[in-house]
């Protein structure tokens, strides 16, 4: 690209044959085109899998910090944060929401 450059030249196929060659070859596909097949599904994953009691524990408490004591307990029960999760009537009456809408009122809380 560089002696491309230098030498002024304007030689629209020498600039097309040398992009070509780089980005085909980032471009071709291994024969069978099947995703499985390709390099990319080959690499083993060596990541430790995720403790989702740890996330669990440091999102809580991220949410105590930041959240009022209501909004916190409606996500906590929303995706089931330390307990099964619930839905939005259970949230309302274990959080003694009486209202008519009260599965309207924890979803705004949410």
């Amino acid at each position: 690209m560089a002696q491309i450059r230098k030498s002024g030249v304007k030689d629209e196929k020498m600039v097309q044959m040398f992009f070509n060659s780089i980005f085909l070859s980032i471009d071709d596909r291994p024969p069978g085109n099947d995703e499985e097949d390709s390099p990319g599904f080959q690499v083993e994953d060596k990541s430790e899998p995720y403790n989702i009691a740890i996330l669990n524990t440091y999102l809580m408490g991220l949410m105590k910090t930041h959240l009022a004591p209501r909004e916190y307990e409606v996500l906590r029960r929303s995706y089931g944060l330390d307990c099964e999760k619930q839905t939005a009537q259970e949230i309302a009456k274990a959080l003694e929401i009486t209202v008519d809408t009260a599965q309207v009122r924890v979803s705004q809380i949410k």
